[in-house]
């Protein structure tokens, strides 16, 4: 009986409004829980800031730049010129995301090899890189499936080879 007492006693010592035990025990992490719980309420990140490296700079490779532009969960802020000025965009920190579009990326897909795209993720937080990631792939695959997919017209490929490309 005496300890149950003892119990009751210290936990309305450490409930009491002025006592730092409350804050630091029960105030922060309530605070912390409704603060990040509204920041992340959507579960969805999107616009996330990317840069665009075209080292092939072809019609094709263009069509890669435009679905990273339209996509939802990119938002293409910068367009390097050079693979110095790409590098610098990753570190400096203004792009969360960088997509390195390697030259022959083109020529790749006509000659039905896989076609690769270097996707370049800062995810020093973690929101965007599990964001980024799984949404690189699938549009990756779009976009190399779409390519191919146009055939004669787009890659001058007979329309099996085409099929079996995409």
């Amino acid at each position: 009986m005496r300890l149950l007492e003892l119990v009751r006693r210290e936990i309305r010592a450490v409930c009491r409004l002025r006592s730092p035990f409350f804050y630091l025990m029960v105030g922060l992490p309530l605070v912390y829980t409704l603060l990040f719980g509204y920041v992340y309420k959507p579960a969805v990140v999107n616009r996330i800031p990317t840069a665009v490296y075209d080292a092939d700079n072809t019609r094709i490779s263009r069509i890669v730049i435009e679905s990273y532009a339209t996509a939802d969960k990119f938002d293409v802020v910068s367009r390097p010129q050079s693979l110095q000025e790409f590098q610098e965009e990753l570190r400096s920190g203004r792009v969360m995301n960088g997509v390195y579009i390697p030259p022959n990326f083109t020529r790749d897909m006509k000659l039905g090899k896989t076609p690769h795209l270097g996707v370049f993720v800062n995810a020093t937080n973690l929101v965007y890189g599990n964001g980024a990631l799984p949404a690189h792939e699938e549009l990756a695959m779009s976009v190399t499936g779409k390519g191919a997919a146009r055939g004669p017209d787009g890659l001058a490929l007979p329309p099996k080879k085409a099929v079996e490309t995409a």
